[in-house]
């Protein structure tokens, strides 16, 4: 490799970072995209998906 940079690519795509958010089962937003961020008053929680549970 001689450092030159390959190219530069969004993590995310548009539509992941316009769409979801995920409430938990109390129905506290636990991820928004919006700028209001997590447990923002912005984000109606009626709109979000819940959230699935992590395993370890």
């Amino acid at each position: 490799m001689d450092g030159n940079e390959l190219g530069r690519l969004p993590l995310f795509e548009a539509a992941d970072r316009t769409s979801g958010c995920y409430v938990d089962p109390a129905g506290k937003v636990v991820y928004s995209p919006s700028p209001g961020g997590r447990g923002s008053s912005v984000v109606d929680p009626a709109e979000c998906v819940p959230a699935e549970p992590w395993g370890r």
